[in-house]
Formats: C-alpha cells, sequence, structure tokens
C-alpha cells in the first residue's frame, strides 16, 4: 500500500497513474514475493513493545514491516532504506539489493523499451553527435509498457562521473530534437540536477540507451 501511495502522489513528471501503479506493483511483487499477512492482534503487540525501540513517528511504520516478515520467518530483509532499517532490527540481516547476487534479484520489469528502431536509431545520432561523453537512461511510460505512439520519451542524462551535463549542449540536443523528424516529445533531465529523491525510482525501472562511450571503451580494453 505504501508502494502504491508513493508512486500515485510523485511529482507530475514521475507520477502514475492508479492503473499503471496496479500493473507496477503486479509485475514486480505479486508475481515475484509472497506477501507477509498480519491479525490485528500483531498491531497491539508492537505498540506494547515498541517502547525498546527507537522508533517514533515514520519509523514506526518500518518497525512494524521489520516484526511482520521476522513473524513471517524472513531471515533478511532486501530494502533502499538500508540505514533506518539496520538501526531497527539488529539482529536481522539487511542488504540493499544492489548487493545481492545478480541471480538471485527480481527480474527487472524495465527490460524494454517502446521505441521503433528507426527512431531510436535518429535519437542516439543526436545524442552522440550533440552529448558524445554522457550515459543516457530512458524511464517513464515507454519503459513500463504503460505508453502509446505518442508518449512523450523521459531521458535522463548522466555525464563523466555524475558531473552535471553543460546546459550549451543540452540546449543544443534540445534544439536539434525539435527539428528533428521524432513525432513526439522527448525530454531530457541531467541526472546530477535532479533532487535526490528521484534517483532510486529511475535506477529501479530504466532502461540504458547509450552507454557511457568511454566506460564501454575501458571495459573493452
Amino acid at each position: 500500500m505504501e508502494a502504491y501511495a508513493v508512486l500515485t502522489r510523485l511529482p507530475p513528471q514521475f507520477r502514475v497513474s492508479p492503473s499503471e501503479a496496479e500493473t507496477v506493483l503486479r509485475e514486480t511483487i505479486r508475481e515475484n514475493a509472497r506477501l507477509a499477512p498480519f491479525a490485528a492482534e500483531s498491531m497491539w503487540n508492537f505498540m506494547t513493545g515498541t517502547t525498546a525501540l527507537p522508533a517514533a513517528g515514520g519509523a514506526a511504520y518500518d518497525a512494524f514491516i521489520i516484526q511482520l516478515l521476522c513473524e513471517a520467518g524472513a531471515e533478511a530483509i532486501v530494502t533502499y532504506n538500508v540505514d533506518d532499517f539496520r538501526r531497527l532490527s539488529p539482529h536481522v540481516r539487511v542488504a540493499d539489493p544492489a548487493e545481492l547476487p545478480a541471480s538471485s534479484r527480481v527480474p527487472p520489469m524495465a527490460d524494454r523499451l517502446h521505441l521503433s528502431r528507426r527512431h531510436r536509431a535518429e535519437i542516439e545520432a543526436l545524442l552522440r553527435r550533440h552529448l558524445p561523453d554522457v550515459e543516457v537512461w530512458a524511464f517513464g511510460s515507454r519503459v513500463t509498457g504503460r505508453s502509446h505512439d505518442g508518449s512523450a520519451l523521459d531521458l535522463v542524462l548522466r555525464g563523466p562521473d555524475k558531473q552535471r551535463v553543460p546546459i550549451d549542449a543540452l540546449r543544443d540536443f534540445e534544439d536539434a530534437m525539435r527539428n528533428s523528424n521524432i513525432p513526439f516529445l522527448v525530454e531530457a533531465r541531467d541526472w546530477a540536477r535532479l533532487p535526490q529523491q528521484f534517483h532510486r525510482e529511475i535506477e529501479r525501472h530504466h532502461v540504458v540507451l547509450l552507454a557511457h562511450a568511454i566506460r564501454r571503451g575501458h571495459d573493452g580494453e
């Protein structure tokens, strides 16, 4: 429920509709996990014992989740909120998803991009011309599978060492897109200029449109 609430209250450029949120949660959670149920008595037991934990305010929700998972027999908790969960559950292993071996991770929903080969080739050519040292990720509805042919393509630009992309280069690319034959809006945002809270959401659901040219060269050495 918390995930549904967050997905549907994000800032407009990242927010999804209720039906889209349901699809996201079904594909990433329901199809890959068993939900831990709880009875009303669990809540009362939690409040009785919570005074022993540093769990006031919003942290109480995290502590309650930890209790339910432990009651369900969980041996470890995987969360992006590692620091708070480790503070509240010192006796249970808490891991960031990035720490897990690739074979044990939930397959990402964002393994496809709704973009024709012709349009993708034209966009990639403009990116290479105007932003040659930038890694480019696609995110949003064209990645989650909830787009149509006229949907905007959302891109995030990651400069070398995650430094800011030069404004002049970004404007040149935007001008080139406006003068191109692409029949839909392409919105490019600079990773380094986005608020931190958006980074994790984009990291969860994205497709790498263009890998960093320098990095790719190093990988091949």
